[in-house]
C-alpha cells in the first residue's frame, strides 16, 4: 500500500503542470492609447491582468474569459516606454510577470491626448442656481443684538425662526472647468421665537408652529418673510481654482471669496458692552456692515451638495462700540452640512462663529438648521 501511494505521488510530480502566460502584442508604437495582451490559455473567472508602464502599475483589468484583452490608457505612450503585463489567476494570486516590451517610434499622430489640468469631471451645476430655505436659529452664544432681542432674557431663550433665499451665477468657466468664478447673494430673515404664539390654546397658530416638512415649507417661509424682525443680506464673488477628489462622487472645490453684507434689526435692542459688562441700548435704525475676505472648500454635487467650510477675516459693525477704530478685526468661521433628502429637498445644519481675537468687542456663535429647496418648488 505504501509503495502504491509513493508511486502515485511520483507520477503526479512528473506530470506536466498547466502553464499560464500573457504576452503583450508587439510592436507597440509611440502615440498608442491602448495595449493588447494575449492570454494562453484564455483567462477564466477571476483572472485579471495588471499592466505596468515604466514600472507604474495601472488598475487591473478582468480577462472575462477572453484570449486577448484591450487595456485602455489615459494618455499616449512615448517612444522608449517599458511595458510589462502580470497575469493573476485564482490559483496564482501573486501573479506572473511577463517579459518587458519597449515602445517603438510611431508613424503618425498620437491616438489621443493626455488629460489637461483644466479638464475635470463635470460638477453638474447650472449657470444660474437659486434656492429658498426655512428653519431655525439658536443664538445662545450670541449677543441679544444679533436677533434683535429686547434683552438677554427675551423669551427665556434666544431663538429665531429663519428663512430666506440664495442664488449664484457663474460668470466664467464651465461645469468641466477646474477654475470658475461665481457671483452670489443671500438673504436671511428672522422672527424672534418670543414673538410667535404657539400656545396650545391659540386657535390661529402660524405655520411656523408646525413641524418643518416638505409640504409646509412654503407656508413657513412666507410667514417668516411677512413677520421678520431681523434681516441680513449678503453678496460677493467666489473664485474656484482647484478641484479635490474630482473623479469621485463627492468632489470639493477650493476657493477664495470676498463677501459684503448688511445686518438690519427692528427697533431698539439691548446688548452688553464687553468693556464694562453693562447692558446698553442701541438703535437698530440703520444697516450695519458685515464684510469679510476668506477661503474654503465647497461640495458642488452629490448627496452633500452645498456643504462647505469657510474661514475669513473681516468686520461686523453691529458688535463694535464707540471705542473701536479699526473695524477689520474679526475672525469668521462658517461651516454647513447639507444632506439630500428627497428630490430637490436638502436638510442642513450650519454653524457660524464671529470672533474678536482682541476681546474688545462681543463674540457670536449661531447655529442654524432647517430645509432648503429649489426655487421652482416654492411656487408649486
Amino acid at each position: 500500500m505504501t509503495m502504491r501511494l509513493l508511486g502515485l505521488f511520483l507520477a503526479a510530480a512528473l506530470l506536466p503542470r498547466p502553464t499560464y502566460a500573457q504576452t503583450i502584442a508587439a510592436p507597440v508604437q509611440a502615440g498608442a492609447c491602448a495595449v493588447f495582451v494575449r492570454l494562453a490559455p484564455p483567462g477564466g473567472a477571476g483572472t485579471e491582468i495588471e499592466l505596468e508602464v515604466n514600472k507604474k502599475k495601472l488598475p487591473r483589468t478582468a480577462a472575462d474569459g477572453k484570449a486577448e484583452i484591450r487595456i485602455a490608457l489615459t494618455g499616449p505612450l512615448g517612444e522608449g516606454d517599458e511595458l510589462r503585463a502580470r497575469r493573476l489567476d485564482p490559483s496564482n494570486a501573486a501573479g506572473t510577470l511577463g517579459p518587458a516590451v519597449s515602445v517603438v517610434k510611431g508613424g503618425g499622430p498620437a491616438e489621443c491626448s493626455a488629460p489637461s489640468d483644466d479638464d475635470v469631471v463635470s460638477d453638474e451645476r447650472e449657470p444660474f442656481e437659486a434656492s429658498g430655505y426655512v428653519g431655525g436659529a439658536i443664538d445662545n452664544f450670541a449677543p441679544a443684538s444679533v436677533g434683535g432681542y429686547q434683552n438677554s432674557e427675551a423669551g427665556g431663550r434666544q431663538n429665531r425662526v429663519v428663512g430666506g433665499f440664495d442664488f449664484e451665477f457663474r460668470i466664467t468657466g464651465s461645469p468641466e472647468s477646474r477654475r470658475q468664478v461665481w457671483i452670489f447673494g443671500e438673504t436671511l430673515h428672522g422672527v424672534r421665537g418670543a414673538d410667535i404664539n404657539c400656545a396650545p390654546d391659540n386657535t390661529d397658530k402660524p405655520a411656523v408652529c408646525d413641524k418643518l416638512s416638505v409640504t409646509n415649507a412654503r407656508a413657513q417661509l412666507q410667514y417668516v418673510l411677512e413677520h421678520a424682525t431681523s434681516m441680513e443680506a449678503f453678496g460677493g464673488v467666489r473664485a474656484e481654482f482647484l478641484t479635490l477628489q474630482g473623479d469621485t462622487d463627492t468632489p470639493a472645490k477650493l476657493y477664495a471669496t470676498v463677501r459684503f453684507g448688511v445686518m438690519m434689526l427692528n427697533g431698539q435692542v439691548m446688548t452688553t458692552d464687553p468693556l464694562t459688562s453693562q447692558e446698553r441700548q442701541i438703535k437698530a435704525n440703520h444697516a450695519y456692515r458685515a464684510d469679510h475676505v476668506g477661503g474654503g472648500l465647497l461640495m458642488p454635487k452629490g448627496n452633500f451638495t452645498g456643504s462647505y467650510l469657510e474661514i475669513g477675516w473681516g468686520r461686523t459693525d453691529l458688535f463694535d462700540n464707540e471705542d473701536i477704530k479699526n473695524h477689520w478685526r474679526r475672525l469668521k468661521i462658517d461651516g454647513a452640512l447639507s444632506i439630500k433628502l428627497k428630490g430637490p429637498m436638502y436638510g442642513f445644519v450650519q454653524l457660524f462663529a464671529d470672533f474678536d481675537p482682541s476681546g474688545k468687542s462681543a463674540d457670536s456663535v449661531q447655529t442654524f438648521f432647517g430645509m432648503s429647496f429649489e426655487i421652482p418648488e416654492f411656487f408649486k
